[in-house]
């Protein structure tokens, strides 16, 4: 997909119910956005799909169906341009900030190209079969067999792809649609090959910047990063296996159980990997003193030595021991966790 600015394009596309941003695409990849028919193979036989199929086509020729901007229950349109859209919450705080200036973006360089007003309550998106002379309106867009192009050189024709690109009857791509993320009956799907090849792409060069960042980390930095994000390394822990450990860490996505779940690893790693040298050592030292049984975290968060309360949650004990006030508490369970470690080698 492209745009006629120079600025790159975020496009968010479902997942079943869920909406991702899957690509970051500059102009010059491609110029024009693409909604195909979906071929659907029904075998052999008499029925009337069969026969259109063995022919090759997915409908009656000349058939078309007509597709009009989804209106949610909230009485906002679905237009693929907007930054306060429900479903962008449903990303990670990076991924959504990424969005967020996309949509924000190309909606106000849709407005000042058009003059309109591209707001999800907008009566632009009210289609209206007879509208006013000179009025600018949404028009239905009849989707038909095969491949329907929407150049971006014409701005009305790419505020027209992106709401078609979010609109729930139209897969977000093929690859959805076989995993069964639509009905069977769905006919249309958002048609860009370039688009899974830049989301891989994307992904693999924030893998291979992580993986070079991890190993600039020195060994000790490197075994306090895999204890905080809850992976299995001690004191005694080889590099090498603390290497692999956060190498698979950081291969795998979005994490999907755990402390963690629902964040991307590679964004949790990346801030550890960057955190302030003394921040991260009473991270690690507040992380291992639970680990060892020198505190424990009840219900509600809090964290006890014994009976006595120490804080009311894990980052209320963190920034104390961090602060000032808190540095001969600090070197206090240094002391403690030394001892219980000679405690359980013995």
């Amino acid at each position: 997909m492209a745009t006629t600015s120079s600025s790159p394009t975020i496009l968010l596309l479902r997942h079943g119910a869920h909406f991702k941003p899957i690509f970051q695409l500059n102009i010059c990849m491609a110029k024009i956005g693409k909604i195909s028919s979906i071929k659907k193979n029904y075998g052999p036989g008499n029925s009337l799909e069969s026969s259109l199929s063995q022919k090759g086509y997915d409908r009656f020729p000349g058939t078309y169906s007509m597709i009009l901007p989804y209106k949610e229950k909230s009485g906002k349109y679905r237009t693929g341009l907007d930054p306060e859209a429900t479903y962008l919450m449903r990303l990670s705080p990076e991924e959504r900030r990424l969005v967020i200036e996309d949509i924000s973006e190309a909606k106000a360089r849709l407005e000042e190209a058009t003059g309109l007003d591209l707001s999800p309550r907008s009566d632009f998106y009210k289609h209206s079969f007879i509208p006013k002379e000179g009025e600018l309106k949404v028009r239905g867009v009849k989707l038909t067999q095969g491949d329907n192009l929407f150049p971006f050189s014409d701005s009305m024709q790419e505020i027209t792809y992106r709401w078609l690109a979010v609109h729930p009857t139209i897969a977000s791509s093929m690859r959805a649609y076989e995993n069964g993320e639509y009905p069977s009956n769905t006919q249309f799907f958002v048609n860009n090959d370039d688009v899974e090849q830049e989301q891989a792409y994307k992904k693999k060069t924030l893998v291979n910047k992580a993986i070079a960042k991890m190993e600039d980390l020195t060994p000790d930095r490197k075994r306090k990063v895999a204890r905080l994000l809850g992976l299995p390394v001690s004191d005694n822990t080889k590099e090498l296996a603390i290497y692999n450990l956060l190498d698979g860490w950081i291969k795998q996505g979005d994490i999907k159980k755990g402390q963690y779940s629902g964040q991307n690893a590679i964004k949790l790693f990346i801030d550890f990997a960057d955190m302030d040298s003394q921040l991260l050592t009473i991270k690690d030292l507040v992380k291992q003193a639970i680990t060892n049984g020198i505190y424990k975290v009840r219900i509600g968060g809090k964290v006890y030595e014994g009976e006595a309360e120490v804080a009311k949650s894990e980052n209320e004990l963190v920034s104390f021991l961090y602060s000032d006030k808190g540095q001969e508490d600090f070197l206090a369970l240094e002391e403690k966790l030394l001892a219980k470690k000679s405690t359980l080698v013995n």
